[in-house]
């Protein structure tokens, strides 16, 4: 539902003036920091048509336009009707796509268990003209997720080669010591 002017100003009203006076940088961090909770944040959005089974006696939760968004996060589905967020799959549960000339489809992973308690795998058609570039952002978003984790692991295993270095030092520095003080027992009394 489209809100009035007066409707925004009595919501926005309230949050503006808990900024007044904070220094700009200030307020642009924390609208940045708001902005980045969204589920739509850094996306690309594509307009498409939901191919579903209208010969099916099931009742389906949108009509058939939706924008589909690809993220660092996954893939989502809004309803343009409602603008309503109808499904968000984190790259963990994309299987599979592929694309033609006039469609894209994916293959997904369900959040919620079905009723014999197993995950089923769904696939998902849209009609759009723009699959080969969905499927090449998914592409480049799960090779800079690819990146992300091999950054991880070598900066672990360097914090884990540092950890033990240092513990070897510290051995090192106790044997020394120890043996300093061994040979200072043995130094004979005057």
């Amino acid at each position: 539902k489209k809100k009035k002017d007066k409707e925004w100003f009595k919501l926005v009203q309230p949050k503006h003036a808990e900024l007044a006076g904070k220094d700009k940088l200030i307020c642009q961090l924390l609208y940045l920091q708001r902005v980045r909770q969204f589920k739509t944040h850094n996306a690309t959005m594509f307009e498409a048509v939901y191919n579903y089974d209208r010969e099916s006696m099931f009742e389906h939760p949108f009509e058939s336009g939706v924008v589909l968004g690809v993220n660092a996060d996954g893939l989502f589905m809004v309803d343009l009707l409602k603008m309503k967020y109808l499904y968000f799959y984190h790259w963990s549960q994309v299987k599979d796509w592929e694309f033609t000339q006039e469609s894209f489809s994916c293959v997904l992973t369900e959040s919620e268990p079905g009723e014999d308690g197993t995950y089923e795998d769904k696939t998902h058609v849209f009609f759009t003209y723009q699959g080969e570039l969905l499927v090449e952002l998914i592409e480049a978003a799960l090779d800079d997720l690819d990146a992300e984790a091999e950054r991880v692991e070598r900066t672990a295993k360097a914090q884990q080669k540092e950890r033990e270095k240092q513990k070897w030092d510290t051995i090192k520095r106790g044997n020394r010591r120890s043996q300093l003080e061994a040979a200072a027992d043995d130094i004979p009394e005057l």
